[in-house]
């Protein structure tokens, strides 16, 4: 497969010169791509490459994929790493399918750690398909690329998936031909007995709590919810029939076999999943940064009140006992906040984190054509 032309615009990010690739023929003009892509109006992928990392994003609000140049098929963003806690339950899966191609982080890292598993990758954007070659996806028997809307393709067969990766975003968030029934009935269905669903869901919980529902009432409630430590992202791990088995004995087993072949920290992954497995999912992020706090050496209690409101979580008994925090302290607090009257609102908030692979807001600047020094795209 020849590799797509790429256009190559010079820019700059945090004022360090970067590479902005775009699918567009070398007789576009450049000023009027780079004026589209800061503003928004480009429709097409692109990518950004510092020479350190290559990303490829919808738009400037949010990075959908990272690849480190040095380690390709390293997984260089939390939530990739902690979808992979998969293999916990299903060590030697036959048949992977990852719906949602991305820069195709989960594609190779499978494809180089499950040599024995056959892949299969939907994805609805054929420019992201183009862009397999700058990401070094691999293109041989094992890994098929499937160009179409998961939601037509998944009902085509029933019972021939041992795991389901569901990882599929567009540039204003999760596909919105996911969210239906008959979607995730459709990827039940095409789990065998045993199989396993995982789904990344990012942003704030009113852009997803539907979809987990959903997710839910297919998988008759067998839906366990997973906070990312430093993200905004939530990893739900569904089964079909009984419940994923949470012995931890035997999970922290499965870690150290299997860190003897793959490259992550799986011990740190059971950890956090032991951390969250008794909570309802509505306070597990409360929970997961609570938690955070505390070993930050942050235990100021108004702190970590503040941190609630914000999320619209209730500092309770059931967050207390996870988070350490003695109950004593708690009712202390809490009878301090009804004194002046303080009310916990119910909404959300987005954290969005510093780090450039984490999601953090891209501004690109100082890009002056060389053929046209008079022009400038706007600020």
């Amino acid at each position: 497969m020849s590799r797509p032309p790429l256009l190559e615009l010079p820019g700059k990010v945090e004022g360090e010169p970067v590479k902005v690739c775009v699918l567009e023929s070398p007789q576009s003009d450049p000023v009027r791509l780079y004026e589209q892509i800061l503003d928004g109006r480009y429709a097409r992928p692109f990518i950004i490459d510092d020479g350190e990392t290559r990303q490829l994003l919808f738009n400037l609000d949010f990075i959908q994929s990272s690849m480190r140049i040095d380690d390709p098929f390293a997984l260089d963003i939390a939530y990739t790493r902690k979808m992979m806690a998969f293999l916990l339950f299903a060590p030697n899966p036959g048949h992977v399918l990852l719906v949602g191609l991305g820069g195709g982080s989960l594609a190779k890292f499978c494809h180089r750690h499950l040599p024995r598993a056959r892949l299969t990758v939907v994805e609805l954007n054929p420019d992201v398909i183009a862009l397999r070659q700058a990401f070094g996806v691999p293109d041989d028997e094992r890994l098929a690329i499937v160009q179409a809307d998961a939601a037509a393709y998944l009902p085509e067969a029933e019972g021939d998936t041992d795991v389901l990766l569901l990882d599929g975003f567009d540039a204003r968030g999760i596909a919105p031909t996911f969210l239906s029934r008959t979607f995730y009935q459709a990827a039940r269905n095409r789990l065998r007995p045993g199989g396993l669903l995982v789904a990344n869901f990012a942003g704030p919980r009113k852009y997803w709590s539907r979809h987990l529902a959903l997710l839910s009432e297919a998988f008759q409630g067998h839906v366990h919810l997973g906070t990312v430590p430093g993200g905004d992202n939530h990893i739900a791990f569904a089964c079909v029939g009984p419940a994923c088995p949470l012995d931890w004995g035997q999970l922290e087993k499965r870690a150290s076999a299997l860190a003897d072949r793959i490259p992550l920290d799986f011990s740190a992954i059971v950890t956090s999943l032991r951390e969250g497995a008794e909570l309802p999912w509505a306070k597990q992020a409360a929970c997961s940064k609570v938690s955070s706090l505390m070993k930050s050496g942050t235990s100021d209690m108004q702190k970590i009140h503040q941190y609630l409101k914000s999320r619209g979580e209730q500092f309770d008994a059931e967050i207390a006992a996870a988070t350490r925090i003695p109950l004593e302290d708690v009712r202390l607090h809490l009878a301090e906040l009804s004194k002046r009257g303080d009310v916990i609102a119910c909404h959300s908030t987005r954290f969005i984190k510093g780090k450039k692979s984490e999601g953090m807001l891209y501004r690109i600047s100082g890009y002056i054509p060389a053929a046209s020094p008079g022009r400038k795209p706007k600020a």
